[in-house]
């Protein structure tokens, strides 16, 4: 596994963990499980915890939450925003969690390079 790129947990880490201030992994939509979330990974560097940051396409919501924040304290560092396959995607720094390789199922690629999804930074938050 390599920091700084984006992977699947496994059903077993939120059905062992759940109850614990997890975000859920499937949301229901139309009674049915929409998709895996990916998340961000980076290596904790004195051990074998990987620290996963959870990505959502929910942009206006997350805005809206970093903008107050920004009103409020004149500063946000729970959320984050960047893209992902061109696509403006919200980084939930504040939901962060550690996990071992163990619960990681696969990466995330991008199927038209068949390769590695990358990150794309956002210069303006808002």
């Amino acid at each position: 596994m390599d920091s700084g790129k984006f992977y699947f947990i496994s059903d077993d880490f939120f059905e062992k963990f759940n109850g614990l201030g997890l975000l859920i992994n499937k949301e229901m939509i139309d009674g049915k499980p929409h998709g895996r979330p990916c998340y961000y990974a980076f290596k904790n560097i004195d051990s074998d915890i990987y620290w996963m940051i959870p990505i959502s396409s929910k942009i206006e919501k997350y805005q809206k939450e970093y903008k107050k924040s920004i009103d409020k304290y004149s500063v946000c560092d729970g959320i984050s925003f960047g893209y992902i396959l061109g696509d403006k995607k919200a980084f939930l720094i504040q939901n962060m969690f550690p996990v071992i390789d163990k619960y990681i199922t696969n990466i995330y690629i991008d199927k038209n390079k068949s390769a590695p999804c990358l990150f794309h930074p956002s210069y303006n938050q808002s």
